[in-house]
């Protein structure tokens, strides 16, 4: 990879991250319900990245079934549904995943050839996803295990991990709906 791709992807991400920090909205194409969601129509990066604002963990399937029109067919077995998208200018696959009838998972996986590049795409979303998020939790890689990243906002998790493959490195990152909190079975004092 040439080095002015890189700073071309890196400025794109920038750019993104300047958006979410000055809280400008970018001509979000927020689809009420029922109306399509075409994540190619969205107008930044900035609104792929954040698309869990749109399609909150508990949406139900059949929403964001019409408002994604073009996720292929959702597997019975593993309630996933998947399609190719083009995000920080990079082809990338957008997978979703239902239960019992309500969205739980929107997450992103982008393969990247070359380890410095990778590298600089993982702490650039890390960068992203703080101005928006705010701070989170890192875990490092090691011999066994990826690197990982977790923020946590009142409405969802997500995790951004860098995990080696054989052709590359692979990004991927994913929101999810949090846990309910632990319900106090103690005993009233």
């Amino acid at each position: 990879m040439s080095l002015e791709w890189l700073r071309a992807v890196a400025g794109e991400i920038l750019v993104a991250a300047m958006v979410v920090v000055l809280g400008a909205s970018g001509g979000c194409t927020r689809g009420s319900e029922g109306q399509s969601l075409r994540i190619d129509s969205l107008a930044t990066d900035a609104e792929k990245l954040m698309l869990m604002e749109q399609l909150p963990p508990g949406t139900e399937e059949q929403e964001v079934l019409e408002r994604l029109p073009l996720l292929a067919p959702v597997d019975p077995r593993s309630g996933t549904a998947s399609q190719p998208i083009v995000v920080l200018g990079l082809p990338a696959v957008l997978e979703v995943t239902f239960r019992e009838g309500m969205l739980q998972v929107c997450g992103y996986r982008l393969g990247v050839p070359d380890s410095v590049a990778a590298a600089i795409l993982y702490r650039q979303l890390q960068s992203f996803y703080t101005a928006k998020l705010g701070n989170y939790h890192e875990e490092f890689a090691n011999a066994g295990r990826p690197a990982s990243s977790f923020w946590s906002s009142p409405a969802y998790g997500l995790r951004l991990t860098l995990t080696r493959e054989r052709a590359g490195f692979l990004l991927a990152w994913q929101f999810t709906g949090l846990a309910p909190p632990p319900v106090d079975t103690s005993p009233a004092i």
